[in-house]
């Protein structure tokens, strides 16, 4: 690619690029290919290529995938290691032992180390793991407990890092399906002085292998000198091949996008003969006789304008991005843990959409209760009925009562009980809630 103005070159290289990879669970045979794929392009006299990885013993895999045919675990480590990416053989950088991944104090530390220590013009990082949408983004079964990370917990700590490195983003590569919520990019955003740049992620959900490190470090090493990050975006879009989207992280216009959001909302909660509509279907109607219509074409004009490309072509503009749909209910001061998360997204801070979502009606105590809600900046204990979906969804050729048997099988290896899980989610909620 030629476009672009070309950056002027010193002794600081072109890029940094840090891949926090996630193998502290199923997926660590994918994890752990993603390293030896980095490894055929790896840095370059332009590029810095860190990885931190993380592997859990390919036995425990072998326990939640029995059916699968899992490749050549090559080395045998486990734990979290650091690694300078070499098409020449790798360097060990340290070895951190069994840390928890899905700890945003983890993510935190690896970004700032990184950064501070691979100093270059600008900067791209990639976090690849299990994704929930707005939920979680990480999960990690290394521990007592099995753990995942909490989206605005993961932006935070991104934007805390940067803001200590004093250095901007110029591409956040989410390499998790269904990262492309509103909600998260509203999140990176949400302040006036916003340190990511753009954000480079699926179209719901990616492929199980997940991205291909070799064909994204060839792609920008190719086009590493354009000082357009933009064409860069689309020069990696096109080499990949897969179904990705790439956002401008823009403060006024995610503000303008929110606004919109709680316009919508306003006018279908406040018009009669409408409540029996889902949040999916006053979003995306097409009925121009809908009060709300005019909005959602406002909402899907200015989805358009953050959206820098994607691929494949068959996407209508307002479904590039998607949006939290599912209705929310509490029952007295009991909150659904999952609406935890969700409220703690600043997305949902004075937008009645949040009210929509909860509520069906302008019920100011929830946004009330949003004022003191605060997730701490440490890993949330996952449910076993998640742990449950991630394996069922690893096993989908395998009756349910297989299914059932890898579960119990897996509890055992790891001596958990889902007394103790549940147990331990709960005393972490109540301390969460105000």
């Amino acid at each position: 690619m030629s476009l672009g103005v070309i950056v002027s070159s010193n002794n600081i290289k072109g890029w940094t690029v840090l891949i926090y990879a996630n193998g502290n669970n199923e997926l660590e045979p994918e994890i752990w290919k993603s390293k030896i794929d980095a490894e055929k392009s790896g840095s370059s006299e332009n590029i810095n290529v860190v990885m931190q990885i993380g592997r859990v013993p390919r036995h425990m895999v072998e326990i939640m995938r029995p059916k699968a045919p899992l490749p050549d675990e090559g080395e045998n480590w486990t734990g979290v290691r650091r690694y300078y990416i070499s098409n020449t053989g790798s360097e060990l950088i340290s070895d951190l032992g069994r840390i928890n991944m899905a700890d945003p104090r983890i993510l935190y530390d690896f970004i700032k180390w990184g950064f501070e220590s691979y100093p270059s013009k600008r900067r791209m990082l990639v976090v690849g793991g299990h994704g929930f949408s707005f939920v979680a983004i990480m999960t990690d079964f290394s521990q007592d407990v099995p753990y995942m990370m909490g989206v605005p917990q993961m932006c935070r700590t991104i934007n805390a890092a940067l803001k200590e490195t004093g250095a901007a983003l110029d591409i956040l590569v989410l390499d998790a399906c269904y990262m492309n919520s509103i909600e998260i990019i509203y999140e990176l955003g949400k302040k006036k002085e916003c340190p990511v740049k753009y954000l480079l992620t699926y179209i719901r959900n990616g492929p199980l292998s997940g991205l291909p490190c070799d064909k994204l470090v060839s792609a920008l090493k190719e086009d590493y000198n354009i000082s357009d990050t933009t064409m860069i975006l689309k020069g990696i879009v096109d080499s990949l091949g897969l179904d990705l989207v790439a956002v401008e992280i823009n403060h006024g216009k995610l503000k303008k996008i929110k606004g919109i959001i709680s316009r919508l909302a306003y006018s279908y909660l406040t018009c009669e003969g409408y409540k029996d509509t889902s949040p999916r279907e006053v979003i995306d109607t097409a009925d121009a006789n809908c009060p709300w219509y005019s909005c959602a074409l406002e909402y899907r004009r200015c989805i358009q304008e953050i959206t820098i490309c994607y691929k494949p072509a068959p996407y209508d503009y307002h479904n590039l991005i998607d949006i939290a749909a599912r209705e929310f209910r509490f029952t007295g001061n009991k909150m659904d843990y999952i609406a935890l998360i969700y409220l703690n997204l600043s997305f949902c801070r004075n937008n009645c959409w949040t009210y929509l979502l909860t509520s069906k009606s302008l019920d100011k105590n929830v946004n009330s209760r949003l004022t003191n809600l605060n997730l701490p900046l440490e890993p949330i204990v996952m449910h076993p009925k998640i742990v449950e979906r991630i394996i069922s969804f690893i096993n989908t050729s395998l009756p349910a009562e297989n299914v059932g048997q890898i579960i119990n099988h897996l509890f055992l290896y790891k001596n958990w009980t889902h007394t103790e899980i549940i147990n331990r989610l709960s005393n972490q909620l109540k301390s969460f809630l105000p």
